[in-house]
């Protein structure tokens, strides 16, 4: 596996050229390339989580059935946990390299959004 240190990562970061109103194109490219290298483009790559929903209990289980039930669903809640929180640390970072590479005119201009795809797309639009 490839692991990136803190240092490498802004590295590779700042090599974006910002966005200006005649390098779209460019600047596209190199932000996805280098929030790639950097290993915190999970936002850009993948939709957020979505919650497991949580057992309910029947009114007819008893008591060892819905304690399996529990445990069945807790690493299912766990992994969704974890990757929630993967997800969220990589769309806050795009968000910020994203907002940091274009030009405070053209920033100006760009509504806020909650993710880091939706904040791209507004770019183009």
């Amino acid at each position: 596996m490839f692991i990136v240190s803190g240092s490498n990562a802004m590295t590779f970061i700042s090599t974006i050229p910002k966005l200006t109103s005649q390098n779209y194109g460019i600047f596209r490219e190199e932000l996805e390339m280098n929030l790639a290298l950097a290993e915190i483009d999970l936002a850009l790559t993948e939709k957020a989580p979505i919650e497991p929903v949580a057992p309910v209990r029947g009114q007819n289980k008893t008591d060892e059935a819905w304690a399996n039930r529990e445990r069945d669903h807790a690493p299912v809640r766990a992994k969704y946990d974890l990757d929630k929180v993967k997800w969220e640390k990589s769309n806050c970072m795009c968000l910020m390299v994203i907002k940091k590479s274009i030009s405070e005119a053209i920033r100006g201009a760009i509504p806020d959004c909650a993710t880091a795809t939706e904040y791209l797309k507004k770019v183009t639009n």
